[in-house]
């Protein structure tokens, strides 16, 4: 019966949103509520993103997290400029800097390129380190050095510790040598701390490299040498 009205309340906002959420809201259980709640502005977002966006940034911001791949691609077919401005004010909405995490880790899959412009224009604050997180986050394609150079700018130290070693660690992973000879190269510019856990990240990564073999002719016959 639950997911019935749940069903209802979303069919109704097909055609009126605030009409589904009225009747969302006629749900007793509370998780069945928001479950119906969120179904409505599901069908809203799909139907008239920003209007829902509008609505949920001044009654619900908290529920904007749910919705962050419909707002990047919202965010990404506006101008650069209205896309920031529209990042910050959801940001401001839900009173919480995490949002913008949310939404950038999506803007970022839609258009790296752009998302990471938006970053250029943001002061240093909990705002920008969200929004690098994002792209940090949903960038999986991106270069790793631009990556880590990303990472690096993260104004709030225990957040950048996290991040820089997320992303050289992913790096060494998939390419040790490149990781290696950036690092050797970065290395005197590095602070203490952040040498001694990349030093720990390649150890750990060239050890987790598969082995390589040879066959060595030898007097005692044929051997197989591994380096």
């Amino acid at each position: 019966r639950v997911r019935l009205l749940i069903n209802r309340s979303a069919a109704i906002a097909a055609t009126d949103p605030m009409i589904g959420l009225e009747a969302a809201r006629e749900i007793a259980d509370p998780e069945s509520r928001h479950l119906a709640e969120r179904s409505v502005f599901g069908t809203w977002m799909a139907n008239d993103p920003v209007t829902a966006i509008e609505y949920l940034s001044a009654e619900q911001p908290a529920d904007l997290r749910y919705f962050s791949a419909e707002i990047a691609e919202l965010l990404s077919s506006n101008s650069p400029q209205q896309a920031l401005t529209t990042a910050q004010e959801i940001a401001a909405a839900a009173g919480d800097s995490k949002v913008l995490t949310h939404v950038f880790r999506d803007f970022a899959e839609e258009d790296i390129t752009l998302a990471t412009a938006q970053l250029e224009n943001l002061p240093v604050g909990e705002d920008r380190d969200a929004s690098i997180a994002g792209i940090l986050e949903g960038a999986s394609h991106l270069e790793p050095s631009k990556g880590l150079a990303w990472a690096f700018t993260i104004n709030d130290l225990e957040q950048r510790s996290r991040y820089v070693t997320r992303q050289f660690s992913a790096w060494a992973e998939k390419d040790p040598a490149a990781a290696k000879s950036w690092f050797d190269r970065e290395a005197p510019m590095l602070e203490p701390g952040t040498n001694t856990t990349m030093e720990g990240v390649i150890e750990q990564a060239q050890e987790n490299q598969p082995r390589r073999s040879r066959s060595v002719d030898s007097s005692f016959g044929t051997m197989i040498v591994y380096y």
